[in-house]
């Protein structure tokens, strides 16, 4: 709410970290004490989000160009929300859906109140900038991931790989990547001290070397399997079975 209170006439919406509960321990519906999960799978996932949000999202948001603030953990000026028609019930990427449409309603309403890139797009920075990104680095990313590996074998095949400008390659790909982890992960615990024990922020670090393989691979098969799910026409949320916490019930 602070950013509401301290400029409520500007401020279109607002969002915060979003963590995975697992490991922590839960009383009386409430977090008593965060900590990590125990499989391997989720302290990854603990280490995606806190780069997703502490690095990524802050970086966007700088830019005026927030194109995902999280329907699990986000405020909306409620006038504005209803003026773009609210929530659209075919989307299934609601949140991204509605924060797009309040971008580009608020720049057809009145272009200063996002500054318009170099370029004058019609659609400022959002339309120049972020969409782009979004097309090229997330839509596409696990095609463009797949059509990498396939002319990695095809040049070696062929012998035309250059083995040790390959190998520089992929240390550097590894470390820029291990860095930003890193990076996130120690930004949350100087900031918020969210780990009581150091094993905690031990184990992230550790794991921040260990998601290139075989997470990123996994993650890319997911990702194109969602591809292939839209183009068939499957765009249905899927009912998920939640474990260790009891679903909440209304009482008689």
């Amino acid at each position: 709410m602070v950013p509401v209170l301290a400029d409520p006439e500007r401020v279109v919406g607002v969002g915060g970290i979003i963590r995975i509960l697992n490991g922590s321990e839960i009383r009386g519906g409430q977090v008593k004490r965060v900590r990590l999960p125990r499989k391997s799978i989720e302290i990854i996932q603990v280490v995606e989000y806190l780069r997703a949000f502490l690095i990524g999202r802050a970086a966007w948001a700088q830019g005026n160009m927030m194109l995902i603030i999280s329907g699990a953990f986000g405020l909306f000026r409620t006038d504005l929300v209803r003026a773009v028609g609210g929530y659209r019930a075919k989307a299934i990427g609601e949140d991204f859906d509605l924060v797009a449409r309040l971008h580009r309603y608020l720049l057809k309403k009145d272009r200063n109140i996002s500054n318009s890139c170099p370029i004058r797009s019609p659609y400022g920075r959002v339309g120049a900038v972020a969409l782009p990104y979004l097309w090229i680095y997330e839509l596409y990313a696990p095609i463009i991931d797949v059509g990498g590996m396939v002319t990695i074998v095809v040049a070696a095949v062929m012998g035309d790989l250059n083995h040790e400008f390959f190998v520089q390659f992929m240390i550097f790909g590894y470390a820029f990547a291990t860095v930003i982890s890193i990076g996130a992960v120690l930004q949350e615990e100087l900031t918020y001290k969210r780990y009581s024990d150091w094993q905690d922020v031990a184990r992230l670090v550790t794991y921040c070397f260990l998601e290139h393989f075989p997470y990123r691979q996994l993650h890319m098969v997911w990702r194109l399997q969602g591809l292939w799910q839209y183009m068939r026409g499957d765009m249905a949320w899927k009912p998920l079975a939640r474990k260790g916490l009891s679903a909440t019930t209304t009482a008689p």
